[in-house]
Parts: C-alpha cells; structure tokens; sequence
C-alpha cells in the first residue's frame, strides 16, 4: 500500500543527500540564489526549460537549505525539457545495459560509435525503438548471441 508514497518519499530522500554531497556543492555552492541555482541545473543538463519549468522549480527551492535544493532539483530533472532531452540517450543506455550486460565503450566496442549510431537511429524515428528496430538488433546481434543464445 501507498508504493507511490514511499517512491516519492525515496526520490526526496535521494536528492537531499546528493544536494549535500561536497562535489555537488562545489558545482552548485550553498550561497547561490535560487534563480542562479535552478539556472545553472538546467544548464548542465543541457536543456532549455520553458518560463513555467523555470518559475516552477524556483518556487520548489523556497527558502533553500538542502530541502529547497532537493526539491529544485527534482522539479528540474522531472521537468519536461529535461526528460525530452535525455530519454532517447537514456533508453539506448539502457538497452546496451540490459541486453549485453555492459557499458557502451566497453569491449569489444571500446569507444561509443555504437552508441551513437543506435542514437542517431531513435533519433531518425523520432524515439519510436520498434520502427527503428533497436530491440531487434541488439537481440540478433552477434554479441548477445554468442554471449547469451544457445
């Protein structure tokens, strides 16, 4: 009961304890403003948010304090702009982690032109991994089966 409760509840706690860490501080000190902080996280993240974006995770950070920065952050990451910029790199990401158990510049590949070329793929189909048939290829690909298939 109440599984959304406590997901929400484990996110916050999450992002308290990452908005406190000394490298985290460092790129984002405790003295910015709430304008300059929410700024700068979308800035890292490589994404533009619309004003209410902004204006929404401005308000989440409130008087500041770890709290204020947990709950910017969150309002950032869980922003439109941010998780429309990231998912399709997230999903090949995941593919690569779920179907050959490994990270994209491992070996045998050693480098990301792999990756970059599923990307490009989602990113031609506009995100849609079945018309670009990625699943597909990692599952026929002869990595996963000489690793995984019978």
């Amino acid at each position: 009961p109440n599984w959304d409760l406590q997901l929400e509840q484990n996110k916050l706690d999450f992002a308290r304890r990452w908005v406190i860490r000394p490298d985290f501080v460092t790129l984002f000190p405790v003295t910015m403003t709430a304008a300059t902080y929410v700024d700068r996280l979308f800035s890292v993240s490589g994404a533009i948010p619309t004003a209410s974006e902004r204006n929404a995770a401005i308000s989440a950070f409130g008087a500041g304090a770890a709290e204020g920065r947990a709950q910017a952050l969150l309002s950032v990451t869980n922003s439109s702009s941010v998780v429309n910029r990231h998912f399709n790199a997230a999903f090949v990401m995941m593919q690569y982690l779920g179907y050959l158990r490994r990270m994209p510049d491992d070996a045998p590949d050693n480098n990301l032109a792999g990756f970059d070329f599923w990307l490009n793929k989602l990113n031609q189909f506009n995100g849609d991994f079945q018309k670009a048939e990625m699943v597909k290829g990692f599952l026929v690909s002869g990595e996963f089966r000489g690793r995984f298939g019978p």
